[in-house]
């Protein structure tokens, strides 16, 4: 039966030989990775329902994304299946997969192609105001993975781990880790400057013009649905600066009507 846990660590008692056990971490990672995964289903539901395509041309960012999306599973599944081959207690098996390894192998490669399927749509969807970084189910991937990525510093002490570079499985280790860890600094900011989502005005606007032709929308619907995109625009919740600048707005705009209505019968009177 296979063991989730090697013989000398426990989930239980993460804290041996003065440092964090790698069954702990991976566990933690992944589990951490599935709530990541539950985001991104209900975010590709939520885009696909409320959010309008359009077409643009694809910043080399994005596609810079993509590679570093793909890059970072890679390197972790990498670093999985070394730990397997290379630490290897018994001198009659050649290898051997405990339950933390078979599990960090099917959750961080599913959760990280589905985020590159969110990064996808946050590019070509068009949901409301033009947005300065990409989702909060992304950002929380990046930063959560970021900071799960630096918890094996904390076990510099420890003889479990790579730190002591005693042999060359120690030091792929380590340089698979450096990767994963440059990744995802580098992917958290780029979504983070969101240099590849939808900013073109124009396009969005031409976009959205000639989905309402093809459709053949109604001046009802059509006047809805422009109201929904600029209210976030005109009014945004967390934002009480703008908030009050469309008042000041507003109410500079009525006195102004204001002021034109009677502008006439005062001049009439100045004139008399």
């Amino acid at each position: 039966m296979v063991q989730f846990c090697p013989s000398n660590q426990s989930l239980l008692k993460p804290w041996v030989n003065d440092g964090l056990t790698r069954c702990f971490i991976d566990t933690l990672h992944d589990s951490i990775l599935i709530l990541a995964l539950i985001a991104f289903l209900l975010q590709i539901f939520y885009i696909k329902r409320y959010g309008h395509r359009i077409t643009q041309s694809r910043s080399p960012w994005f596609y810079l994304l993509i590679v570093m999306g793909v890059l970072i599973p890679v390197m972790a599944v990498v670093q999985s299946v070394l730990f397997a081959f290379f630490n290897v207690p018994e001198k009659n098996t050649a290898v051997y997969f405990h339950g933390f390894l078979i599990l960090n192998l099917v959750v961080r490669p599913a959760v990280w192609l589905v985020s590159l399927a969110v990064l996808y749509m946050d590019c070509v969807y068009f949901l409301a105001c033009p947005r300065t970084k990409h989702s909060y189910s992304l950002l929380f991937l990046w930063m959560s993975s970021l900071l799960l990525l630096l918890l094996p510093i904390v076990s510099v002490r420890s003889t479990d781990w790579w730190w002591r570079f005693k042999s060359p499985d120690d030091i792929a280790h380590f340089c698979l880790w450096i990767v994963q860890v440059f990744g995802v600094i580098g992917v958290l900011v780029l979504g983070l400057l969101g240099p590849s989502l939808p900013k073109d005005h124009t396009a969005i606007y031409n976009n959205l013009q000639s989905d309402d032709i093809s459709h053949a929308v109604d001046p009802l619907t059509r006047y809805y649905r422009r109201f929904q995109i600029l209210a976030p625009c005109l009014w945004p919740r967390d934002n009480k600066v703008v908030q009050f600048k469309v008042i000041v707005s507003i109410a500079l705009l009525v006195a102004g009507r204001v002021v034109n209505l009677y502008s006439p019968i005062f001049y009439k009177q100045i004139g008399e």
